[in-house]
């Protein structure tokens, strides 16, 4: 959080499957789009892991 405050990043705060979408989808056109999460599949039953794959891969964006 502290390195975010520093370069004014946007942190968004709900359910990923109820704001991802609506996020990738306000980063700029000419902007590289990169997913990064440290454990969340971790914390998702099987159907919502499968459901989380499936909406990043579907996205135009990098995810480490």
């Amino acid at each position: 959080l502290t390195v975010a405050r520093r370069v004014d990043a946007d942190l968004v705060r709900g359910n990923l499957f109820d704001v991802f979408e609506d996020v990738a989808s306000e980063a700029p056109q000419d902007a590289t789009l990169v997913v990064f999460h440290s454990a969340v599949l971790t914390y998702l039953s099987r159907p919502d892991q499968e459901r989380f794959v499936a909406a990043v891969t579907a996205a135009p964006c990098t995810w480490i």
